[in-house]
C-alpha cells in the first residue's frame, strides 16, 4: 500500500529476491471507493466458487479495510466518500473477487446501509474450523464500530459473506453526532482471541480508541480500551441477524449490536477487582488522562491483554536522552476475564509507542539471573523498551 502516497496496491514476486517481478498494480478503477491505502492485505486461503488462474491453485486472497479519507484530518465527527469498504483480490492476478460497502456501492457484494466510515486498519482474518480456509473477519472503522463477517466457503462472489456491525461505540450510528467526547475512532485492527472461560468459550476482541491524525491536538474525546466478547464462537449470524435489541422469540442465533452505554458492558475504571455478571458482554476502561490515546494494536496472551497509549502531556527535558519533550505513553495490561488491571506503567520512550511485541528467546541465550546489555533492574523490560528487566510476564 501507498499509507498517505496514494490509492493504489503494488504487487510483487520476491521469489528469486534478487530478480523481483511486478505481478500487479491495482488502484481506484479496480478498487471503487478505494481511499488511501493505508490498510495491510491479510493474505488468506478461501474457497470462493469462481475460475481461478492456474497460478493459484491454493486460492489465496488478500483481504485490506478500505482505507482512509483524508476527510478525517478534522477533529470532528465526518462521514467519509471513500475508504468505507472492505476488499477481497485474487493474490495472484490482483483482481477484486468481493467487497462490501455502502449501499450506494451498487456494485458491492455486501451492501451495508452503516458502512458511512472509512477503515483505514488491518482486517482480522482467522480459520476457526481448522480447515484452511478463512471463515470469519473483524474489522472496525473511524465512527467507532466494530464490524463482523461469516465467510460462506464454497459459494459464490454474491453469496460469499455474511456481515453486520458488531460494537458500535463512537458517534457513527448515532443519531446526534454532536457530542465530542464520544467521536471515537479506531485506526488498527481488532485484536481476536478465542477465550476458554471453563462453562463456556468466547472469541474475545480487543481495541481501543484515539486519533491517530491528531495525537497532540484532539483532546475533547473520552477514549476507551474495549474488550468485547462475541459469543457465537463457530455459529454463522446472518445480515439481517443483527440487531439493536434481540428479544426471547428471535432467530438463534441473533446479535445484540453492543454498544458504549450497554448496561451488559461493564465499566471497570477504577475499580479494584471488577467482576464481569452473567451475561455480560465484556468491559470498557477509560484511559488516565485528556487526551489519551490507544496508537496501536493490543496483544492477547496467556489471558492477559496489553495495549499501549499515548498521551500528549509535557515531559521534563532530560539532556542525556534525545526523546520528545511531548508526549508520555503507558503501557496497560488487564486480565481479559475480569477486567482487573494487572500493569500500569510508564515507558521511558518519548515518541509513539508502537504495539507490544512478544520475543521468545532460544533457552540459553540470555542466562535467567542476568539482563541482557542495556536493562537495568527494575522490572518491566517490555514493549520495545530495553531499559528494564527482567520482562513482564503474561
Amino acid at each position: 500500500g501507498m499509507r498517505r502516497g496514494g490509492s493504489s496496491y503494488v504487487g510483487l514476486d520476491v521469489t528469486v529476491r534478487t530478480a523481483p517481478k511486478l505481478l500487479w498494480i491495482i488502484g481506484p478503477s479496480d478498487l471503487p471507493g478505494v481511499g488511501q491505502t493505508w490498510s495491510a492485505p491479510t493474505v488468506a486461503r478461501v474457497n470462493v466458487n469462481r475460475t481461478w488462474t492456474s497460478g493459484n491453485p491454493d486460492k489465496m486472497v488478500l483481504v485490506f479495510g478500505g482505507g482512509y479519507d483524508v476527510a478525517q484530518d478534522t477533529v470532528g465527527y465526518v462521514a467519509d466518500n471513500v475508504g468505507n469498504r472492505v476488499f477481497m483480490v485474487d493474490a495472484i492476478t490482483g483482481s477484486l473477487i468481493w467487497r462490501a460497502g455502502p449501499t450506494s456501492d451498487t456494485g458491492a457484494q455486501l451492501p451495508l446501509a452503516k458502512m458511512t466510515n472509512s477503515i483505514p486498519g488491518d482486517v482480522r482474518v482467522v480459520d476457526l474450523s481448522g480447515d484452511g480456509f478463512a471463515d470469519r473477519m473483524y474489522a472496525a472503522d473511524m465512527g467507532g464500530r466494530v464490524w463482523r463477517f461469516d465467510i460462506r466457503n464454497g459459494q459464490a462472489a454474491a453469496d460469499l459473506v455474511w456481515g453486520g456491525v458488531f460494537a458500535s461505540l463512537g458517534n457513527g450510528d448515532l443519531a446526534v453526532k454532536t457530542d465530542a467526547t464520544k467521536n471515537r475512532r479506531f485506526f488498527y485492527a481488532p485484536d481476536v482471541s478465542l477465550i476458554d472461560a471453563g462453562t463456556t468459550n468466547f472469541i474475545n476482541i480487543g481495541i481501543g480508541s484515539g486519533h491517530r491524525e491528531k495525537p497532540i491536538t484532539d483532546v475533547t474525546v473520552v477514549n476507551r480500551f474495549y474488550s468485547l466478547r462475541d459469543f457465537n464462537v463457530f455459529s454463522q449470524v446472518q445480515n439481517t441477524q443483527y440487531k439493536a435489541t434481540c428479544g426471547t422469540s428471535e432467530t438463534s442465533p441473533c446479535h445484540q449490536i453492543i454498544t458504549d452505554g450497554d448496561t451488559r458492558l461493564l465499566d471497570v475504571t477504577g475499580v479494584a477487582n471488577p467482576t464481569i455478571p452473567a451475561g455480560g458482554v465484556g468491559w470498557r476502561m477509560n484511559l488516565q488522562d485528556a487526551g489519551e490515546k490507544v496508537l496501536a494494536e493490543s496483544r492477547t496472551f496467556q489471558s492477559q491483554v496489553y495495549f499501549t497509549t499515548y498521551s500528549p502531556e509535557e515531559r521534563e527535558y532530560n539532556p542525556e536522552f534525545c526523546v520528545a519533550t511531548v508526549g508520555l505513553n503507558r503501557l496497560y495490561v488487564a486480565n481479559v476475564a475480569t477486567g482487573k488491571l494487572v500493569v500500569l506503567t510508564q515507558l521511558a520512550q518519548g515518541s509513539i509507542a508502537p504495539e507490544v511485541t512478544f520475543v521468545f528467546p532460544t533457552p540459553g541465550d540470555v542466562p535467567a539471573d542476568e539482563p541482557p546489555p542495556g536493562c537495568a533492574t527494575t522490572p518491566g523490560c517490555d514493549v520495545d523498551d530495553p531499559t528494564t528487566w527482567p520482562p513482564v510476564q503474561g
